[in-house]
This record gives C-alpha cells, structure tokens and sequence, in this order.
C-alpha cells in the first residue's frame, strides 16, 4: 500500500498535472494506493503522521518535502519523492528525475537505502539544508507573495542595498567559532535557491554535516554571491568549511531560520546528523 501526498499547487499549480500522471501509471502498474492531497501549509506532516506503516510517495517541492520528513515515522516508513516544486534542491542533488514516471519507478523498482537526514533541536527534520542570514531575508521578502522568479530577484536586490553583516557564533568540534558573515548553512545536501551550489562537496549518506560560513567580504559582496551560485566560492577566503556531526549556531540577534527553504522564527540552530535515518529509495539512471 501507497500513500501518495500531493501538493497540487505546487510548481506553480503544476501540481495537479503531475499527481494525474501519477495516477495514471500507478493505475496501469495494478498498484494500490492512496491519493491524499494537501488543503493548507502543514497539511503535509499532518497525513504522513496519520499513516501506519508502508512508503509514503511525497509529490511536491522542497516544502512538502520537508513536512513529510516531519511527519513520518521514520522506524515503520520509507519514503519516496516525485519532485513538482519550482526549485527542486533536493531532487536535483539526490539524482532525482523531473519525469514523474521516472521517478515513481525508481520508487516501485528502485533499490532501497538509507540516508541521513538533520534533527534540528528536539523536534524538527531537515532533509537539505539548514540555513540562516542573508538567504532567510530573501525568503522573507517573498513570504506571502507569488511565488515568481521576480519577486525573488527584487527581495534580493532590497536585502543586498541594505545588507549589514549577520553576527554568528558556530559552535562544533569543541570550538566556537564568531562570525560577521552573509550567511551560514549547514548542509546536508548541495543547493539552496532553485540551484545555489553552497556546499558542492556534500553527500547524503556519509553521516557528516558540512557547516559553510560566508564570512563577509569588505569589498565586492555581489562578485563573492555571484561565486556562491555557481559553487565557486570554496576555496575562497571569505569561506569557512567545517565537517563535523553536531554543531549550535546562536546570536543575540535572534535571527530566523530556513530548514529546507521554510523559514521558522524562534528555533536555535542546534544541528546534528541523523546517520541513515530516513529509508528511502536510490534513484535509477
């Protein structure tokens, strides 16, 4: 048995058209399965918790993504991805194909492994990466706005012409580490922002976090960001790379956090890897 959690609205209402080819060759295959489709934000980690045991199909971007880690029952669910988002980070990161079809056989005849995943504090799940400064500003500027390239373009131009360092304490490997930066990730995948290649060194299954602080530079922020999209920026002074299994990242600034591209205000920034903990499946090529 299969649950299929969609977000019909996501990809732009792309959604929809994704979840009838999903039916459709689930119904060509004689499968059994189960179509739940998300009403509001939080819907998501709401029908995951409600089910039982089995595979769990997460239809959507990186958000509903990140709801259904939310949700699921780690212990009893494994847990596939049919990516219908804009940006698709995790999809892309993990070898994912766009092609529904191809991406549900991986899920049907694909080979089952287990990943590593990130427990924020005591409560949250972050697949990706988790994140906080300059690209939560960015994410806020669009928050409750349609979801354009170019109101995405415009939220950074403002947060850049009014851009003041963020102050950050890293604390990992026994040491704690300040920073006046643009931002830090901690990374568990490669790509935030629809294809920005922060941590290209990162894998999803070699039980490390990759902790990547842009430290800022005095002169040509732009040039440096610019480095930063095409994952160039690595052995850039401005960078900072740690490897480490847990690290807290605080400010008395109180700034909010991203976790997959969601922003949550409050939380602490108190990462550690989950080794193999979430089963899924590897994607065929």
């Amino acid at each position: 048995m299969y649950l299929v959690i969609t977000n019909p609205g996501s990809g732009g209402g792309g959604g929809r058209k994704t979840e009838a080819a999903i039916k459709a060759y689930l119904d060509a295959k004689g499968v059994e399965y189960e179509i739940a489709e998300t009403k509001a934000k939080g819907h998501a980690r709401e029908l995951a918790a409600g089910f039982g045991g089995g595979t769990i199909i997460a239809v959507g971007g990186d958000g509903t993504f990140h709801e259904v880690l939310n949700g699921i029952n780690t212990e009893k669910c494994r847990l596939g991805f049919v990516p219908s988002g804009r940006g698709n980070d995790f999809a892309e990161a993990f070898g994912l194909s766009k092609k529904p079809t191809v991406a549900l056989d991986t899920i049907l005849n694909g080979e089952e492994i287990d990943i590593d995943y990130i427990k924020v504090g005591e409560n949250l799940r972050c697949l990706n990466v988790a994140g906080t400064g300059l690209d939560v500003s960015v994410l806020e500027g669009v928050e409750n706005k349609k979801d354009t390239k170019f109101t995405y373009i415009m939220s950074l131009i403002n947060c850049i012409r009014h851009f003041t360092p963020y102050e950050l304490d890293v604390e990992a490997n026994g040491q704690t580490t300040h920073y006046s930066c643009v931002m830090v990730g901690v990374c568990n995948g490669k790509q935030i922002g629809g294809g920005i290649k922060i941590s290209p060194v990162s894998k999803f299954d070699d039980g490390k976090l990759d902790v990547i602080a842009m430290e800022y530079p005095k002169k040509g922020l732009m040039r440096a960001l610019w480095g930063f999209v095409g994952g160039k920026h690595m052995d850039k002074p401005y960078t900072h790379h740690t490897v480490c299994e847990q690290v807290k990242i605080t400010s008395p600034f109180g700034y909010p956090i991203e976790l997959d591209g969601e922003i949550y205000r409050g939380p602490v920034l108190d990462c550690r890897i989950v080794k193999g903990g979430l089963k899924t499946f590897k994607p065929i090529i």
